[in-house]
């Protein structure tokens, strides 16, 4: 079976963490028997308006030579608007199934005004099925655009087990350069776009008010992105520039070794679709803390293996984040039962699924 996917995210050399998880199920889907996808993307993370006319003029014209001369079965489009709107024709054009794969920025967009929300019900309507990638999207693809039940499957990225995997933090610290000595060294880490929706403002503030009683501490931001050196302003106002280390954007493959050198993994985003990241790091058996939003309670489980606050709260984020730096039972206790968690959202059987809603479209169904 080929699949055509269109995506306006992927990575390239240069923004090497720029949609890897579209990346990753490129390669699960082609590791299933008689599964071929032919790529149409966007590479590149520049932003504005003329920038974006740019990008998605290529992509519409790269999407349009498909169309014309490539041969295909199914058309997967990522985010569904604009892309899926991009792949309209190409689906509709040839009688090929469309299936757009919604990650939940492109449901925040079609709420926001009339005109968008019109063209996401469009693409949405026109879908053969709507994958989501959490029950929570689910529900708004129902509630906010009348989409039939039956119409969606809700199945995430997955995380690659084999991949992230708890490594000796002692290990994990000295190949990165940092201090082997891990109770000397207590690492709290992000990764992700620096942009507001991620929280990263209340974070730098919730880690100065701890940073006194806890000197050993580290912040570190992976990641890129247009808040970048506000937040540098930030940590230098609130003197704890030395304490905070950004090391701006890396290859998918090294997110495993930082996630298990670290001691907890925060996200305190203000909205998330699922929150595949906060999959990963419990992966690697680093409890999270993490904002109670959109997909989030179900990746991580209250009290069971990470601690969920209201988006946000500053305070309320402090409080837990000193919490699991503390209390080293409790930490050992979330830790222990953190990879467990990840395992029941293993990539291969969610890159399965996949692949079995695609067939169930092909030609042979």
């Amino acid at each position: 079976m080929k699949v055509l996917l269109i995506s306006n995210m992927y990575p390239s050399k240069k923004y090497p963490a720029y949609g890897s998880f579209v990346q990753e199920t490129v390669r699960g889907l082609e590791e299933l028997e008689g599964m071929e996808c032919q790529v149409v993307a966007i590479s590149e993370r520049e932003a504005g308006l003329k920038k974006n006319l740019l990008k998605y003029s290529r992509l519409f014209l790269d999407t349009g030579k498909a169309l014309l001369f490539s041969s295909y079965d199914l058309v997967n489009a990522h985010y569904i608007f604009p892309t899926g709107f991009l792949a309209l024709p190409a689906a509709l054009l040839r009688g090929k199934p469309l299936v757009v794969t919604s990650h939940g920025g492109d449901v925040r967009l079609g709420k926001k005004n009339a005109p968008l929300k019109a063209l996401t019900s469009l693409v949405l309507h026109k879908a053969r099925r709507v994958v989501a990638v959490s029950h929570y999207l689910a529900r708004e693809l129902e509630g906010e655009f009348s989409l039939p039940r039956e119409k969606i499957e809700v199945i995430n990225c997955g995380v690659d087990t084999d991949k992230f995997f708890p490594r000796p933090r002692e290990k994990a610290l000295a190949e990165l350069g940092l201090n082997p000595r891990p109770k000397e060294e207590k690492i709290i880490l992000f990764v992700g776009n620096l942009i507001e929706l991620k929280g990263l403002m209340p974070l730098l503030r919730a880690f100065a008010s701890i940073s006194p009683s806890l000197p050993q501490a580290r912040l570190v931001l992976v990641g890129e992105g247009p808040l970048k050196e506000r937040l540098l302003q930030e940590a230098s106002s609130l003197g704890i520039k030395d304490r905070v280390t950004f090391t701006g954007p890396l290859p998918h493959h090294r997110i495993p070794t930082w996630m298990s050198a670290a001691h907890l993994f925060v996200l305190p985003s203000y909205q998330e679709g699922f929150g595949l990241v906060a999959l990963e790091a419990l992966a690697c058996a680093t409890p999270v803390v993490a904002s109670r939003v959109g997909g989030l309670p179900e990746v991580v489980t209250h009290e069971r293996d990470g601690l969920l606050v209201p988006p946000g709260e500053e305070k309320a984020l402090a409080e837990k984040i000193l919490l699991l730096l503390k209390d080293e039972k409790l930490h050992g206790e979330f830790s222990s039962r953190a990879r467990d968690s990840a395992l029941g959202h293993d990539f291969k059987r969610q890159i399965k699924r996949l692949g079995g809603v695609f067939h169930s479209l092909g030609p042979s169904s």
